[in-house]
């Protein structure tokens, strides 16, 4: 487990502490986050966690109809494609969905990206006999280095100098996130090093921040737990700007999906001034499993 400063020099002094007390008055900070939802249709196979997501849905429906033993076919193929920003969805649905409505029929996968059902001959009766399959592909994978880009294009728009010391910006693509659902989530453990909820009214607007937590997170949560509100998996960047007078470390943690800590923390000394600020940013490019948070330590160097 990390050692929280706040429970250190001071405490074993008999002296309230805090996370942030060693540098003050000095110790400031300015924070900003790229959220972004991870779009796309998931694959077939199960054992991939968390499972791939694709842009684009290809269906080919093959209905056979037989009549007194003669048979007409009929090949319908559409394509659909998922905008990996926005989420919409455009391009022409298949005529006869993607499987029987009910299930019933046969399903074979062919590894993450096919899927083919097929009911077989049905005899209706009357001398006829129906026949269906469908064939849906996906592809156009959006791989996780996309979505790390496509996060960081929010946090790299942003200028630190535009907002006030001891704040947290939220940054998001208009179509992430909902009015009444909190923007930022807890699984980030500890939870001392959490944020607080912000409504999506209040993306691109500094809030208060006025203690530091982690000054840096990097995390990709599965569907249903991303931050609360986006009701698919997404992945969350946090990147701090700080000035601090004196030494410092930035101790980097890895945790696992479950909270557990993967490992020993890294550690990078540095020496800073009131007047010079730095950027604190997670690992990159980002794991899937590793969770990441960096915590900035006041009067520290590695290693003593």
């Amino acid at each position: 487990m990390p050692i929280d400063p706040s429970i250190s020099a001071l405490t074993a002094a008999g002296l309230p502490g805090s996370l942030f007390s060693f540098g003050m008055p000095c110790l400031k900070w300015k924070l900003v986050g790229g959220f972004k939802t991870h779009w796309g249709w998931t694959g077939f196979d199960a054992t991939i966690s968390p499972p791939n997501r694709y842009l684009t849905r290809t269906v080919v429906y093959t209905v056979m109809d037989t009549y007194l033993g003669e048979t007409s076919t009929k090949v319908t193929t559409s394509q659909e494609n998922m905008d990996r920003i926005s989420g919409a969805v455009t391009g022409q649905s298949p005529p006869g969905g993607t499987g029987p409505i009910g299930g019933g029929a046969p399903v074979v996968y062919n590894g993450d990206t096919r899927q083919t059902t097929d009911t077989g001959p049905r005899d209706l009766g009357g001398g006829y006999i129906d026949r269906q399959i469908w064939q849906v592909t996906y592809s156009n994978q959006y791989t996780m280095g996309q979505l790390e880009s496509d996060a960081d294009s929010l946090i790299d728009g942003f200028d630190p100098s535009s907002v006030p010391n001891q704040t947290i910006t939220a940054l998001a693509y208009p179509t992430d996130g909902n009015p009444t659902a909190g923007c930022f989530a807890t699984f980030f453990p500890p939870g001392r090093y959490a944020y607080p909820q912000l409504g999506h009214s209040t993306f691109g607007t500094p809030m208060p921040a006025p203690t530091l937590g982690a000054a840096a997170i990097a995390g990709y949560a599965p569907a249903n737990q991303f931050l609360q509100s986006f009701g698919t998996a997404g992945f969350g960047k946090i990147v701090g700007y700080l000035a601090m007078a004196g030494d410092y470390c930035l101790k980097t943690y890895t945790v696992d999906a479950g909270g557990q800590f993967i490992g020993s923390p890294t550690c990078l000394s540095g020496r800073g001034s009131c007047s010079s600020w730095f950027r604190v940013a997670p690992p990159a490019p980002y794991a899937t499993g590793r969770n990441t948070y960096v915590v900035a330590v006041p009067n520290c160097q590695c290693g003593n």
